[in-house]
Order: C-alpha cells, then structure tokens, then sequence
C-alpha cells in the first residue's frame, strides 16, 4: 500500500515538473532589477575571505577555502584595510574565538563574522578592529535576544532582558563611534544666522 501510494504521488509531480518546463518562472520587473542591485553590490567590491575548519584531535585549524590560500589571505587583509598579514592573521584567530555559536567552531561561523567585517567595510585597522569588536557585540545581541524568547521563569526573563538592552546599548554606541571616527578631518559647516528680507535668505555659514 505504501508503493502504491507513492507511486501515485511521484505520478502526480510529472505534469507539474512539465508544466514547469514549458512555461518557466519570468521575473518581474521589481525582481530584475533587485537582481542588478545585487549584482552591482558584488561586483563592486573585491569578495569576502572565506575559510574551512578541520579537527585533528583536539586540535582546530582555520584553513584557507581557496584554489590559491595565498589569495585567500590577500583578500582577508585587504578586507581588514592592512598590510600586515601578522597583523591579519592574529585578528582571523581572535574572530575565530569569538564566533562560535555552538559547541564546536564551524565554517559558517567564522565565514558570516567574516561577512558581517566585510559588509560594514574598515577603511583602516583600527576600523578593522571596531568592525569585529561590532560584529562579535551582534552575535551576543541575536543570543540574547533568543534565549529572551526561551525563558521559563521570571529571573530568566529579567536576566536576558538586562543583558540584551546592555548588548543593544553597546552595539548603538558601537555605530556611533565608527561615524565620529570616519567624519575626523571632514568639514563641518553650521548655520549661526538666516535674515529673510524682501523674500531673499541671506545664510551665515562658519
């Protein structure tokens, strides 16, 4: 009876993988261009490292996930805006640290830290460093805000309340900084004074 019924089914998929080939799936505009977007973020930028884990024991190694490992460690610190690849290197370890969300380090771990590092976008080390510090500060954010969504008692509540408005308040200041650091040396204009006379402005400026 069991064959029998999912062969009836398998059956029943057919005409539908058929239909779906004679008339394939069109894109509508808002999605091609959604598509271009996506294509003109990637292509405008060099990509993001990516690395593998492997276990030998006990111990754990970070390897390059690349034809060429040397290219790998070239895009990394251009990604963390340095020249010094023991600089680099040093800081791939410390992120390792840092972004396990499990018992054991995986891949996606350290490959979405690195993302996160690449999407904000360091123009020097110690952007670089912020950057991390931020992308570390959100992991503990999102596990906060998961095990606020697990409690099963009041102190639990309270407890993951008050670390998750902590973490949230740190990564907003976080933001904050990273702006005041990038505006250092821009222009700042004020307004001190506007007279309107006869329908004409006249702006102070400093």
């Amino acid at each position: 009876m069991k064959h029998k019924s999912a062969s009836k089914t398998a059956g029943a998929e057919l005409p539908v993988l058929a239909e779906a080939k004679l008339n394939p799936y069109t894109p509508t505009a808002h999605e091609s261009a959604a598509a271009q977007r996506l294509l003109d973020r990637k292509n405008c930028r060099p990509p993001s490292p990516r690395f593998k884990v492997a276990y030998k024991g006990t111990v754990t190694n970070i390897e390059a996930d690349h034809a060429l490992p040397a290219s790998n460690f070239v895009l990394l610190a251009d990604a963390l805006s340095t020249g010094n690849l023991r600089f680099a290197s040093g800081l791939l370890n410390q992120i390792a640290d840092v972004s396990r969300s499990g018992s054991q380090l995986t891949a996606n771990d350290v490959n979405f830290m690195l993302a996160t590092i690449h999407e904000i976008g360091p123009k020097d080390p110690t952007e670089a460093l912020l950057a991390i510090q931020m992308a570390a500060v959100h992991n503990a954010v999102m596990v906060a805000a998961r095990r606020l969504n697990h409690v099963e008692n009041i102190p639990q509540q309270d407890s993951a309340n008050n670390m998750l408005n902590k973490l949230a308040r740190t990564f907003a200041t976080q933001i904050e900084a990273l702006k005041k650091y990038r505006s250092t040396g821009e222009q700042n204009i004020r307004v001190q004074h506007v007279n309107v006379n006869a329908g004409q402005a006249v702006v102070g400026i400093t």
